[in-house]
C-alpha cells in the first residue's frame, strides 16, 4: 500500500528566503509585504475586502464583533482551548459557557 504525505517536513528554499527576506525588512506584521499578501489573498478567494491581522486572537475579536457579540451574548467554547482563542470572547464582554463532551458533567 502506498503512502501519501500529508505534508512535507523538508526544507524549501524559495519559502525560506521569502521568510529570511520578510524578517530582514523589519515588516512583521503590517508593512509592504503583508499589503502583497493580502491583495493575492484577495485575488485568489475573488474578494477584494480581505482584512489580514497581525494574531489569531485579533482576528476572532473582529469576527466576533462582527458577528454582534457583546455584553449580554453568550458564547459556547472549550474549556481545552488555548488562551489565545478564549480570551477574545472574554474582551467582547460575552460569557464564555464552557461546553464539555461528557454529558455527566
Amino acid at each position: 500500500m502506498a503512502s501519501l504525505p500529508l505534508f512535507s517536513t523538508g526544507p524549501i528554499a524559495a519559502a525560506e528566503e521569502a521568510a529570511a527576506a520578510v524578517l530582514r525588512s523589519g515588516h512583521i506584521a503590517s508593512g509592504p509585504n503583508v499589503e502583497a499578501f493580502r491583495a493575492a489573498l484577495g485575488e485568489a478567494i475573488d474578494n477584494p475586502t480581505v482584512v489580514t491581522t497581525s494574531d489569531m486572537s485579533m482576528a476572532i475579536t473582529i469576527a466576533l464583533r462582527m458577528i454582534g457579540v457583546g455584553p449580554g451574548a453568550e458564547v459556547i467554547a472549550s474549556p481545552f482551548a488555548c488562551l489565545s482563542t478564549n480570551a477574545p470572547m472574554a474582551l467582547t464582554g460575552a460569557r464564555i459557557r464552557w461546553a464539555d463532551i461528557d454529558p455527566a458533567n
